[in-house]
């Protein structure tokens, strides 16, 4: 797989197999990544440096990878600086993104979370450079903290041209 140096946007799905990916890393030119409910995978904990090392990377969407993960990033996972468009979801014990491991990631416009029904809260300093912020339906917790007649909560997003809560769209 790390020999693909031409391959730039990779797909998994529903599939076994990614541990030998990590095992022997992602193609270095990869400019998307989408993980998608992959079955038998490392917990992301394990994921070490894999991502940072994919300094092309402006896409990572990264769903349902693994189920006991509470913290995104994982304090021992590095997100690539580069990410301009991040979807994280279907992390059903998610209950803290790391204000600290999405600081680095200066470019990011889009953040996108989905199905992380005990997430209560994002972090207060989001990149400055976020433009977009998406909290779908299945986000009950985020969907009722974050809302307009909630000026406590609302302060910390208002500033972000687009956001788009259920399907409260202001």
């Amino acid at each position: 797989m790390i020999n693909l140096n031409s391959l730039q946007e990779l797909v998994i799905g529903s599939c076994e197999g990614l541990a030998s990916i990590l095992e022997e890393g992602f193609p270095p030119n990869l400019t998307s990544l989408i993980l998608l409910n992959p079955r038998n995978c490392k917990p992301l904990t394990d994921w070490g440096l894999h991502l940072h090392r994919l300094t092309s990377l402006t896409e990572l969407c990264i769903q349902g990878v693994d189920q006991d993960l509470v913290s995104f990033p994982p304090e021992e996972m590095l997100l690539p600086t580069s990410l301009i468009k991040l979807t994280i979801g279907f992390f059903p014990n998610l209950r803290r993104i790391s204000s600290q491991g999405l600081q680095v990631l200066t470019s990011l416009e889009s953040l996108r979370i989905d199905d992380c029904p005990k997430l209560a809260s994002i972090p207060e300093d989001l990149p400055s450079s976020l433009t977009q912020l998406y909290i779908y339906d299945d986000c009950p917790l985020l969907r009722k903290r974050y809302q307009p007649d909630i000026p406590r909560y609302w302060a910390k997003i208002s500033h972000i041209p687009y956001i788009e809560i259920g399907d409260y769209k202001p």
